[in-house]
């Protein structure tokens, strides 16, 4: 692959033709916040945390994820305005379903979490909406708690991309809220 180099927070940095933006700071040691993004699986970009500014007079704000790096171009990754929308992301998913940390199997090892930390959300600026959603131990490995879902995908990706069967899946039961369902 021919090398390409770019410019990310005010540093030129160096990457790969096929590289996507989130690529690239990887390689370069540039943290970029994420939730949906798991090596190995197909970036969708469903969290929105990883937004970056690309671009100097006419700035866009795309998803690192899910846009291609590419020569000569020019990315922010820690603005103010980034970082404000990236708290707004996460306040709307801590709003959407009950986290509770405190009585979580996951605190203190959990993504979610330590993105709220980083953060400094200490209040949710928005209605909580905590639906009494079902908790699904139909199958005979896995228990999905609709409760404490973000629908990232990355457990319908797993399923599809690396166990080669699509047996997992979300599909929407109202325009409100999502379920998911074994095949």
């Amino acid at each position: 692959m021919a090398e390409i180099t770019l410019t990310i927070n005010g540093k030129e940095v160096k990457g790969e033709t096929g590289d996507t933006i989130l690529d690239a700071c990887e390689k370069n040691g540039i943290d970029v916040p994420t939730l949906c993004h798991f090596k190995g699986l197909t970036d969708v970009a469903a969290c929105r945390m990883c937004i970056v500014e690309i671009g100097e007079e006419r700035v866009a704000i795309n998803t690192a994820c899910t846009t291609q790096a590419g020569e000569g171009m020019v990315v922010k990754t820690d603005t103010e305005k980034l970082n404000n929308l990236r708290k707004i992301n996460l306040e709307l998913l801590l709003a959407e379903r009950n986290h509770f940390c405190m009585f979580c199997e996951m605190s203190g090892d959990c993504e979610l979490q330590n993105l709220a930390y980083q953060f400094k959300i200490d209040y949710i600026r928005y209605p909580l909406l905590f639906p009494k959603l079902p908790i699904d131990a139909s199958h005979k490995y896995i228990i999905i708690d609709h409760n404490r879902c973000i629908l990232c995908g990355r457990c319908v990706r797993v399923c599809d991309e690396l166990e080669g069967n699509h047996t997992l899946d979300i599909y929407y039961i109202s325009k409100t809220y999502p379920h998911w369902n074994f095949y």
